[in-house]
């Protein structure tokens, strides 16, 4: 993973919730990544991954020899 603030690449370990079941029969985790307070204002927040070996998340395959050989996201959001 690359995860990056306002195009700060974060540094991060192990933070992450317990895997659970959803209602739909898809299982969930969380990764979270602590920052400094940030200013008022809009910030976004990109990521990218890619896989050394391919997997199955049980709907789609991921990595190498798979139509899924990387993924990218970017979510913005205003603090106020």
């Amino acid at each position: 993973y690359e995860v990056r603030l306002d195009g700060v690449q974060l540094e991060y370990h192990n933070y992450r919730t317990r895997i659970t079941a959803r209602s739909d029969g898809q299982y969930q985790v969380d990764w979270l990544v602590p920052s400094s307070p940030l200013p008022s204002g809009e910030h976004t927040i990109q990521y990218s991954v890619t896989w050394r070996n391919a997997i199955n998340d049980g709907v789609a395959d991921y990595g190498p020899g798979t139509a899924n050989i990387s993924e990218t996201g970017r979510c913005t959001f205003t603090v106020r």
